[in-house]
């Protein structure tokens, strides 16, 4: 019998031929705050693309805090910033990943100034053209969203925010959220246990709708368990496939996300907060399943 991992790919498979190319656009991630793990998000969710069988490219854009080369142990002659002078295409830039996938890296911006004008535009059109040759595209813009980050995100199809159910990383998701206006579909991936994922979720989008009057909350959140144990990092590792898989066919997919603690809530319930010992005080108690 086919396990889960074969029918993810065989739904892949059908909708990349159905499509007849690549997504358009990229996916942009951002993070509520600096340490919810945004560049681990992106090399997590690169990988299961690239073991999905999708062209997978990966672009480090925090200028700020670059960190994808140093994570995955790559140097490149050409970075991120001789796209943006014009010096190289973006395709040109890239080196391949140890997962199969291809990167930009980039270095900390030397003028302490993220680059405006036609440099960030020609960023966005290269990012945009190099959707024909891969089918997925991951931007990692870091946090602390500058005008520059906002530029990346709002040019995006999707936008991917990274953070926790910490109560100062809900409201810095909201104000995220809040920001882009309800004009662009917006994605959460969210460290803490699913129930407390679930009900910060549900918060964040009832309020957009309330106040904004959309919910640009599209899909269910990924929910990323805390834990260092076994069955912890394979239900991150679940987590990340499933995005990764819903981010190249959505439609066929997001039925499949079902939370892996279902069989025995209260002991993982116990031991997400071991890890986090002070859970959103102001996260609604309410129970979620997608």
């Amino acid at each position: 019998m086919p396990d889960q991992a074969d029918q993810l790919r065989e739904l892949v498979r059908e909708t990349l031929v159905l499509a007849g190319g690549s997504p358009a656009g990229y996916v942009a991630l951002v993070g509520s705050s600096v340490g919810v793990g945004v560049t681990t998000l992106a090399t997590s969710v690169a990988q299961q693309l690239a073991s999905l069988g999708a062209r997978t490219l990966v672009v480090d854009a925090n200028l700020a805090r670059p960190a994808l080369g140093p994570r995955l142990g790559v140097a490149a002659s050409a970075d991120l910033h001789a796209v943006l002078t014009g010096r190289r295409r973006l395709t040109e830039a890239t080196v391949p990943a140890p997962f199969g996938a291809a990167v930009i890296c980039a270095k900390p911006d030397p003028l302490d100034q993220p680059p405006q004008g036609e440099s960030l535009e020609r960023l966005v059109r290269e990012l945009h053209a190099a959707a024909e040759r891969f089918d997925a595209i991951l931007v990692d813009v870091g946090t602390e969203l500058t005008p520059w980050g906002d530029r990346i995100c709002r040019s995006s199809s999707e936008i991917l925010v990274a953070g926790s159910v910490r109560s100062d990383d809900v409201r810095s998701a909201y104000a995220l959220v809040k920001s882009f206006g309800g004009r662009h579909p917006v994605r959460l991936a969210l460290r803490g246990s699913w129930e407390a994922a679930g009900a910060v979720a549900r918060k964040i989008g009832e309020t957009a709708l309330q106040y904004a009057g959309v919910n640009p909350l599209v899909h269910p959140p990924a929910v990323l368990v805390p834990g260092d144990d076994n069955a912890a990092q394979a239900e991150r590792r679940s987590a990340c496939r499933l995005l990764a898989a819903e981010l190249l066919a959505p439609m066929r997919i997001a039925h499949q996300r079902r939370p892996r603690t279902s069989r025995d809530p209260g002991r993982r319930l116990a031991a997400a907060r071991e890890v986090d010992p002070h859970p959103a005080d102001d996260a609604p108690t309410l129970s979620w399943r997608p």
